[in-house]
């Protein structure tokens, strides 16, 4: 059938086409088709002004394709038959804005590059690729398309993601298997042109995890290596050891350590081998080099010293020299050696005459030197011995030199050493004298009587070895008996000392008691005189009583200060107990810390009271529950919404780790919300720009009951001669292409016209704009039942009514999780049959139920999914008890102890916690884990860094399952 441009060129050939009865119809036809793609271009513009080119472009590409109908609408002749249309007082059609066909048209050229990559990036997300392929892929776009900043924004928060990812995968990537993962990971790193930089810890980790991957691998190696390695080398199978080297060392530089002891013995047999080998045949290179060098020595007539050294380099090796080339240079060596011996014979002659004249002289000079020589020998020997203190030794020596060498002894050097040696004699006898007497003074049949300081007198005067050991023999038995008395004291010393510190011990493990003061009382008086009973007991042993009774001093002021402390705090304490809320509990502990100012309790309690801004930060949990359950149980209007999202702000600025959270399944309506609402305009209020939403269905009555499609105003137009003259042939406009061309057919039947799909589409408009709240507060369940009450409209044919099904649930998945999750193989089944049947505008027999196939594959899914869908009132009545509640506070029974007091009894099991500031950030309060409430009882695990006496505990209630 010809397009409304065909038939109105048609109209304006024909001479007798040109009348108000043949034009008229054409300029309505028109009008519509111009209204509908202006209206088109107008929201496709609207999105190219928000910065969103790809959604703009896509929307005017969708069948019909707008750009083309636009296209179509400005054909040449419009200007002259607008005039004819003004003369013959028709109302003119409105004009096609051009303005907006421009602008789409520079975008459609500037993203002309881009289709094939989102193309590329729209399957991708369909298939749920990896992160990584889908990145490579947005980093292309981003760069063809820099204008668009939303490229950017993308890359960079999935590059957070995706760096969250790598750390992840790197964790997880152990023994052989992870290592090209690994590998791969670094190389990510490394290569990738990244926004968000990855931090140098990140980049660190992987590397150090790879390379001890790589030394594992190369281990491994290793040992497989050694045995074969040994295996070749006991077969002498060279080539095959060589091979099996490269290996061995290419691994070994890979481990990057000391190779194990183990492979080292087990291989050092083969590789010494093979580096004996390899230094034989270097050798023999040398050799051969060593040899041509003689050679080339020898062809040059090289002086004697350079074929000298030329021969002993050849020479140096095993293999000796060819016998022919030793030969050359034999003969060589001969002729110059009988040379040089004429030469030196001459020089000779000359020599001798001179040498004799020397001779006599040498000899006068030597005399005398060696008389010199004498003197200064003996001298310089005296002269040692007397320094050393050997008097003996030099008077031997002087006599000597005065028996054998008389003249040696005259010289002046010697006879000043012998009167030094003399006075050395003299008071060497003295000394002797005074140590002989201070050592009898010292001596005594009894070792008590000992003279101490004759005796340190005599030590002193030793000089000799039987001296020292005379002297030595004294001290040691005064210093025997010395030791046993000391012993003895000291051994009933410091068993006293156990006693009392036992009793101490004793003292202090009972903690503060007053018969444990009345006993430190007595001790004091006991450790006095323990000192002046045992006189003769060591140093250690006396200051071990000095530090006892320190101690014991010590002990009793704390003691009495505990006790003091304990009484006070006893009946403070009980005034903390009964409180019926956090606000009564915070008002008791300042009372407390008013009343017992000096306790210990009393500084814990004024640092918790200082955290009281942070138990109400941390609080702020409590209004998210609230606000998220109201919105939910409200319906999900705006304003609860926004409150919630308020509570939520409030949240994160007040509260850093969090123990209570929402299930995902519950937070997806929230973190959504706008989302949804986007997604459902485009769904349902995109349905009246498409084809087939200004069509009806012209059916026979009779037969096989075949269908067309024609436009709703044109059959309102001739409806009467549509109903009345088919049964004696009229020729009908039915729709013949995906853009909405007609075609002229002649019909011969019993027709009747159904109101679809025209009526579907306004059900549905009206649907999203009357229930757009339901969709908000229920998306599965409203969209599943609108999935069914289409299946159930009997004047819709079954292939549109498909499409619609699969543009309903398409919009579905888009807006939540659970679906897109369970309805994929569907989707790809719907998809595959919307590809494989014919056109929808083809003419068949009218069927206004789903496939059989369908229904099997695809309803009865649907169903499943109704029935499985989240309750959210359900859910919302279990979140609404995820709150904290005050139930008592810490209390310290003892130093080493803390304990829960329970004011208010949890109604269930669930969690204890405190709330303290944050570590990362001292403005935010952190829910710490302290313990567990369990079968009506308290069980506390809280480390002893976070917690303080005196924190108030809140019950939170177990876990939603």
């Amino acid at each position: 059938m010809p397009t409304v441009v065909e038939s109105i060129r048609s109209a304006l050939s024909r001479r007798d086409g040109i009348s108000e009865e043949s034009m008229r119809p054409l300029a309505t036809v028109y009008a519509a088709e111009v209204e509908r793609v202006n209206e088109r271009l107008s929201s496709a513009v609207a999105l190219l002004h928000k910065g969103l080119r790809s959604e703009a472009i896509q929307s005017v590409s969708m069948a019909p394709n707008a750009m083309d109908a636009a296209a179509a609408l400005d054909f040449v002749e419009a200007d002259e038959w607008l005039d004819i249309l003004q003369f013959l007082e028709i109302p003119v059609p409105p004009p096609l804005n051009r303005e907006l066909v421009e602008e789409l048209n520079e975008a459609i050229v500037e993203a002309q590059p881009l289709e094939g990559l989102l193309r590329q990036q729209r399957r991708l997300a369909i298939a749920r690729a990896p992160l990584p392929w889908r990145l490579k892929v947005l980093r292309r776009i981003a760069e063809r398309d820099p204008g668009n900043g939303v490229w950017r924004d993308d890359l960079e928060s999935w590059e957070k993601v995706r760096l969250q990812q790598i750390q992840g995968e790197a964790t997880h990537a152990n023994g052989m298997e992870g290592l090209p993962a690994l590998r791969g990971l670094q190389k990510e790193l490394d290569h990738s042109p990244w926004v968000h930089s990855p931090g140098a810890n990140l980049i660190k980790f992987v590397r150090r995890k790879h390379q001890k991957l790589i030394a594992s691998k190369a281990l491994v190696t290793l040992k497989e290596l050694a045995p074969r390695l040994h295996d070749a080398f006991c077969a002498m199978n060279e080539a095959d050891a060589r091979a099996l080297r490269t290996q061995w060392d290419a691994a070994a530089e890979a481990l990057g350590q000391q190779l194990p002891p183990e492979l080292t013995e087990e291989t050092q047999d083969a590789l010494g081998w093979l580096a004996q080998l390899d230094h034989r045949a270097e050798q023999r290179r040398l050799r051969a080099v060593a040899v041509g060098r003689l050679e080339a020595a020898l062809d040059q007539d090289a002086p004697l010293g350079q074929l000298e050294k030329a021969y002993r380099q050849a020479a140096n090796f095993d293999e000796p020299i060819p016998p022919d080339l030793l030969q050359r240079y034999q003969v060589t060596v001969a002729d110059q050696e009988l040379a040089t011996k004429r030469r030196f014979q001459i020089i000779v002659a000359s020599i001798a005459v001179t040498a004799a004249v020397l001779l006599f002289a040498l000899g006068l000079w030597q005399w005398e030197s060696m008389r010199v020589a004498q003197e200064q020998a003996a001298t310089k020997e005296l002269e040692t011995l007397i320094d050393a203190g050997d008097t003996d030794a030099a008077l031997s020596f002087l006599k000597q030199i005065g028996d054998r060498e008389p003249r040696v002894a005259d010289s002046t050097g010697v006879r000043s050493l012998a009167n030094r040696l003399d006075s050395l004699v003299a008071q060497e006898g003295q000394r002797v004298e005074q140590f002989r007497a201070a050592l009898a003074q010292a001596s005594a049949d009894d070792p008590a009587s000992t003279d101490l300081v004759a005796l340190g007198r005599a030590e002193r005067l030793a000089v000799t070895e039987a001296e020292k050991a005379a002297a030595f023999e004294v001290r040691n038995a005064w210093s025997r008996w010395d030791a046993e008395n000391k012993g003895r004291e000291t051994e009933a010393l410091l068993a006293e000392v156990q006693k009392i510190q036992q009793r101490l011990d004793q003292i202090e493990s009972d903690g503060p008691d007053p018969v444990g003061l009345a006993t430190l009382d007595a001790v004091l008086p006991e450790l006095e005189g323990l000192l002046s009973e045992h006189p003769r007991a060591n140093s250690a042993a006396r200051f071990q009583v000095s530090a006892l009774r320190n101690r014991a001093v010590s002990m009793r002021g704390a003691l009495k200060t505990q006790l003091d402390r304990s009484r006070m705090e006893a009946a403070a304490l009980s005034q903390l107990y009964g409180a019926q809320s956090l606000a009564e509990y915070a008002g008791k502990l300042q009372r407390f810390t008013r009343q017992a100012s000096e306790t210990s309790l009393a500084k814990q309690f004024k640092e918790v009271l200082e955290d009281q801004p942070i138990w109400e930060k941390a609080l702020t949990w409590n209004d998210v529950v609230v606000t998220a359950v109201r919105a939910v149980e409200t319906g999900m209007p705006s304003e609860a919404v926004e409150a919630y999202r308020k509570a939520n702000e409030r949240l994160t600025a007040s509260v850093g780790k969090n123990l209570a959270s929402f299930p995902a399944t519950f937070l997806e309506p929230f973190e959504r919300y706008d989302e949804r609402q986007q997604i459902l305009d485009g769904v349902l209020g995109s349905l009246p720009d498409t084809v087939v939403a200004d069509l009806v269905t012209l059916t026979e009555t009779s037969g096989d009951r075949s269908r067309w499609f024609i436009y709703k105003t044109y059959f309102e137009q001739n409806r009467q001669k549509i109903l009345d003259n088919v049964p004696k042939g009229l020729t009908v406009d039915i729709v013949s292409s995906e853009g909405g061309a007609v075609e002229s057919r002649f019909l011969k039947a019993d027709v009747e016209v159904l109101p679809e799909p025209y009526s579907t589409i306004r059900w549905l408009t009206s649907v999203g704009d009357a229930k757009r709240q339901d969709f908000l507060a229920d998306w599965e369940g409203q969209f599943l039942r609108l999935t069914a009450e289409l299946r159930g409209r009997d004047q819709l044919g079954s292939r549109l009514k498909e499409m619609m099904l699969q543009h309903l649930l398409a919009g579905a998945c888009e807006g939540s999780e659970m679906l897109a999750g369970r309805l994929g193989e569907e989707l790809l089944f719907l998809k595959a049959r919307s590809d494989s049947l014919p056109p929808w505008y083809t003419p068949l027999p009218f069927r206004p139920s789903l496939a059989p196939e369908v229904d099997a594959q695809v309803v009865s899914r649907l169903a499943d999914l109704y029935r499985r869908r989240p309750n959210f009132s359900e859910i919302a009545a279990l979140v609404r008890e995820q709150r904290y509640r005050w139930v008592g506070f810490l209390e310290q029974p003892d130093p080493e102890q803390l304990s829960i007091h329970l004011d208010v009894t949890p109604d269930g099991d669930g969690r204890l916690a405190i709330a303290r500031p944050s570590r990362a950030d001292k403005e935010l309060a952190d829910w710490i884990e302290i313990g567990e409430f369990r079968d009506g009882e308290a069980n506390l695990h809280a480390p002893k860094e976070d917690v303080l006496a005196g924190l108030p505990v809140f019950y939170l209630p177990g876990p939603i399952r």
